[in-house]
């Protein structure tokens, strides 16, 4: 498994990242980084990363946070900006310097817009879904997902925090795949397949990503230096039903960013697997403009 070393001189102990790397690693057209959300492997992009690899020419590189999936779980709590250094370590481990197309969700948002704060040179564009500056997620969400993450059956563990992030409405409409009546057992025969590629997050490492999201905090001084750095360059994501990150916090991020907001109506908190075609149409623009 390939792992990257991080923490060296500012944790009280190294630890170990792992990561994967999807497309071509010699001439890729460009270089995308992609942070999961709380307590989530990165297999939560896998609706993203086959397609754009092998239909745009991309590289895209998935990895888990720490304390979650193969990644080591340092003792918490964390810090969203020491999970961006985190994403510094690993971008020098790939001898990625520049031009990088970085795109987070949720908890990954709020490590992406820390990154995009302390190191902005190092990015071509940056892409915020059902994330936040500041504004804690909601206290009932954010206990919800801890207590589904301490449901020991796997599947009635699944079925609840599907509950918690995709829309009622969505989950009981017709399924795009034939293979399955509804979306209910669409999604949950995609999430049930993401367990098998990962290692199930602990209590620890989910209590710690809780106190990093609760924790989180970008001034709107901070994100103005992110829109001077990145002009043109930075769009937000939300879904009118989030139910964990309330979509006036991306209204906000628009507004001091000066960037395109895209709102998709009806869309809950995981868009990435809900609406992935519109989020990789919207992805795949950002990329390509000049």
């Amino acid at each position: 498994m390939p792992y990257c070393v991080v923490g060296h001189g500012r944790e009280p102990s190294p630890f170990k990242l792992y990561y994967e790397l999807h497309g071509d690693t010699l001439q890729p057209r460009k270089r995308l980084l992609f942070i999961a959300g709380l307590s989530v492997s990165c297999q939560s992009w896998d609706q993203q990363y086959p397609v754009l690899a092998s239909t745009q020419g991309y590289l895209c590189c998935i990895f888990d946070n720490r304390g979650a999936g193969f990644s080591e779980c340092p003792p918490g709590p964390y810090k969203t900006s020491a999970m961006a250094q985190d994403v510094l370590e690993l971008l020098l481990h790939l001898g990625w310097s520049s031009d990088i197309h970085l795109i987070g969700v949720s908890m990954g948002g709020m490590i992406s817009l820390e990154f995009a704060s302390q190191f902005p040179e190092f990015l071509a564009s940056l892409t915020l879904i059902s994330t936040t500056a500041g504004a804690p997620p909601k206290l009932s969400a954010i206990f919800g997902l801890f207590g589904v993450a301490t449901i020991r059956d796997p599947d009635i563990r699944l079925m609840r925090n599907m509950e918690l992030v995709f829309p009622q409405g969505f989950l009981a409409s017709a399924s795009s795949d034939p293979r399955f009546p509804t979306q209910r057992e669409r999604i949950f025969h995609i999430a049930k397949h993401r367990t098998t590629l990962t290692r199930a997050t602990t209590t620890a490492g989910a209590a710690a990503h809780i106190a990093a999201s609760l924790g989180h905090s970008v001034s709107d001084s901070r994100l103005n230096a992110i829109r001077l750095s990145l002009p043109g360059k930075v769009q937000v994501l939300t879904g009118t039903w989030d139910k964990l990150v309330d979509p006036s916090n991306s209204a906000h991020l628009a507004k001091v960013l000066a960037c395109p907001l895209h709102t998709y109506i009806g869309g809950g908190h995981s868009l990435p697997t809900e609406q992935a075609d519109w989020v990789n149409n919207l992805i795949c623009t950002l990329c390509e403009q000049e």
